[in-house]
């Protein structure tokens, strides 16, 4: 009970000052998460997030959480975001700010980690193409 009443305390917080909301939903075009500009297509571009996404697929954003785990491409199996995230160096102060991608609900990629095995982009062209 009290983490909930921390996370919530936080969320206030991150509302006030213009961080990511729990969950949005992206379209294809411009979309923001927070104070962050997202740019959803279909047509690859240069330093993009690729992503299976089927055009009847639900694609949201939001911050990750404690139970995420990937299984990331070349990986012997599922690690948690958490790790991944302190892997790279990313300061646990950026980390709230980071996009966490699903498709339908399920974990598909996290901004700066990488894409999950199940969600690697394929040649059939349901791909999305996510800038930053």
């Amino acid at each position: 009970e009290a983490w909930t009443q921390r996370r919530e305390a936080r969320l206030d917080e991150a509302d006030a000052q213009g961080l990511p909301p729990e969950e949005t939903a992206l379209r294809e075009g411009e979309n923001f998460f927070g104070a962050v500009r997202l740019l959803v297509s279909r047509t690859p571009a240069a330093g993009a997030l690729a992503l299976r996404c089927g055009r009847r697929q639900v694609l949201t954003a939001r911050c990750w959480r404690r139970d995420d785990r990937l299984m990331l491409p070349g990986s012997r199996g599922e690690r948690s975001v958490k790790r991944l995230l302190s892997e790279r160096g990313i300061p646990p102060e950026k980390r709230e700010t980071l996009p966490v991608f699903c498709v339908d609900g399920a974990l598909a990629a996290v901004w700066g980690v990488g894409v999950d095995r199940r969600f690697l982009p394929e040649t059939s062209g349901e791909n999305l193409y996510i800038t930053m």
